[in-house]
């Protein structure tokens, strides 16, 4: 039917007109940034400690972290136990 819109030929779109793109004035004056060219003040995200140093902390906070995961441990157990078997 004719009166139908043929999806296909809607998806089809006409070439858009490239527009005029005009010269920069070179009357306006753009204000420099201080900061122009300068890197962020952003901490990399990359890590910067070595290998050893990274160990140490995981072991010393493995060490204050492993009876709070224990006791987190139970507790989900014994809520666990308390609904049935069901969560």
């Amino acid at each position: 039917p004719k009166a139908e819109l043929d999806w296909l030929s809607s998806l089809k779109a006409t070439k858009p007109k490239p527009k005029e793109v005009s010269k920069p004035n070179k009357s306006v004056k753009v204000q420099v940034r201080s900061d122009d060219g300068q890197a962020l003040p952003i901490p990399p995200f990359w890590r910067t400690a070595t290998e050893e140093d990274l160990e140490k902390q995981l072991l010393k906070l493995r060490e204050t972290m492993l009876p709070r995961i224990r006791r987190l441990a139970k507790d989900a157990l014994r809520a666990e136990q308390k609904r049935g078997g069901h969560l």
